[in-house]
């Protein structure tokens, strides 16, 4: 058998010819005998069976047996066999995978150019325009401005209009024009204000009400915005007394003397010698009137009403006035 070379999957493997017949050693008959069965010749031998019996076939000697059996056997010219290498089946074409994907995303891309190019087309093709002019809409629309879907209009015949429609532009506007509008905002009320205002209102009152004719009556207080007094606390605890720190004193006077005496309020500068503060304000002062005709009556009022305070504390509290028209 032939030997294969380089084994499965390579070259046709190397022939080996076909052993060669000897003749036999001397002293053996020249013919056959004459009895005993002709040895069989192998199906596709290329030698001839021998002509009589005593004779045998010798056996070819071959190299080693392939390690794999070829798939044919054929004969070659001048005798020899011919081993036939099965050749490996013809691999797969490879799949064009990438090919494919690449026609895909171009199919793609021309879908979303086409697709963008008929949105462009009919944006600017309004109902009523003439196709004839849609390639100057898509440059620059009429007047050189891109046309939009509000620049045209379609009345009740289908005819094309050019009716405006209310912009509706939501940018705020520049326009600073002054309001014809004069009056002034209401400001937040002022307690300080307010109370300022209300003892300035209760000055004028007593001045109009009351007749300065020399009598006697009683000073419970002489204050102006910013007094410091250490010798009385406001409501809330310090020493210094503004508007509303003054009122709270008339307002809390009026309860505990108003049953006993009147109470009104004069300025500084309206009655006897006048006097104002460092800024030239006039104090409010807080006089009560009981139809006093001396001094030493005023004097026993104010230890009545106030008998908790010491002789400083009185003094400073309730003092004899007397109502004489105002001088230098």
């Amino acid at each position: 058998m032939p030997e294969a070379v380089g084994g499965p999957g390579s070259a046709s493997p190397t022939v080996v010819p076909a052993p060669v017949w000897s003749a036999p050693a001397s002293g053996w008959p020249a013919s056959a005998p004459a009895s005993g069965p002709v040895p069989a010749v192998p199906p596709g031998y290329p030698h001839p069976a021998p002509a009589a019996q005593g004779w045998t076939l010798p056996t070819p000697q071959f190299a080693a047996a392939p390690t794999a059996v070829p798939a044919q056997v054929a004969a070659s010219p001048g005798g020899s066999v011919r081993w036939e290498q099965p050749q490996d089946p013809a691999p797969a074409p490879p799949r064009r995978g990438g090919a494919g994907l690449g026609i895909l995303v171009g199919v793609l891309v021309a879908c979303l150019v086409l697709g963008a190019g008929a949105v462009a087309w009919f944006g600017f093709l309004q109902p009523g325009d003439d196709p004839s002019t849609a390639a100057d809409g898509a440059l620059g629309g009429r007047g050189g401005t891109v046309p939009s879907p509000a620049d045209d209009a379609t009345d009740e015949d289908g005819a094309g209009t050019t009716d405006e429609t209310p912009s509706t532009d939501t940018t705020p506007s520049t326009d600073t024009t002054p309001s014809t509008d004069t009056t002034p905002p209401t400001p937040p009320p002022d307690p300080e204000a307010e109370a300022v205002s209300m003892l300035d209102a209760l000055a004028a009152q007593g001045r109009s009400t009351v007749q300065l004719d020399g009598r006697w009556v009683a000073q419970l207080a002489s204050k102006s915005v910013g007094t410091n007094d250490p010798l009385q606390t406001t409501e809330s605890g310090g020493h210094v007394f503004y508007g509303t720190d003054i009122l709270a004193e008339y307002e809390r006077l009026e309860q505990e003397v108003g049953d006993t005496a009147h109470l009104f309020v004069l300025h500084s500068t309206d009655f006897g010698r006048r006097s104002t503060d460092g800024y030239g304000r006039p104090y409010w002062i807080t006089l009560a009137d009981a139809g006093f005709s001396s001094r030493e009556e005023v004097l026993a009022f104010c230890s009545r009403t106030f008998p908790t305070l010491t002789v400083e504390q009185l003094q400073n509290a309730c003092a004899p006035r007397t109502l004489e028209p105002s001088h230098p």
